[in-house]
């Protein structure tokens, strides 16, 4: 085996260190589960409202799996107020007046009267929900 030449020693160091930082670039990940009393939240989206301030304000919205589990990308680290609003798929499904609602109380589906909130920090943030009455 060849000892490295300082030229191939410094190449191999940068692609190291590019690879070690593309891991945390990009927008932040964020996984979960979304729960009430146990079990798990469906037809739902989870809306997270950022607190930023004037002009940085933003919503993103991340559907929930059957299981409750749900998975996705926000724009920027930060901390986000958690909402659970019922899905499209969810409103627009099934006859007018027949369709289940979203069965989750009432305070978690508004901005202004959930208590959830969430700090999210470069890279993968996973956090659980387990909704109460």
């Amino acid at each position: 085996m060849k000892p490295l030449t300082t030229a191939r020693a410094g190449t191999a160091l940068a692609l190291l260190l590019l690879v070690g930082c593309a891991g945390s670039s990009g927008p932040p990940r964020i996984e979960g589960r979304l729960t009430y009393k146990g079990e798990p939240v469906q037809g739902a989206t989870l809306v997270l409202f950022s607190e930023g301030g004037p002009g940085e304000f933003f919503t993103q919205n991340v559907q929930l799996n059957a299981d409750g589990t749900f998975s996705g990308t926000v724009p920027s680290p930060g901390t986000y107020k958690v909402v659970v609003e019922e899905s499209m798929a969810a409103k627009e499904s099934g006859a007018p007046g027949t369709r289940a609602r979203l069965n989750v109380p009432e305070m978690y589906r508004k901005r202004d009267t959930s208590d959830l909130s969430w700090t999210i920090k470069p890279g993968t943030n996973k956090q659980s929900f387990d909704l109460k009455d």
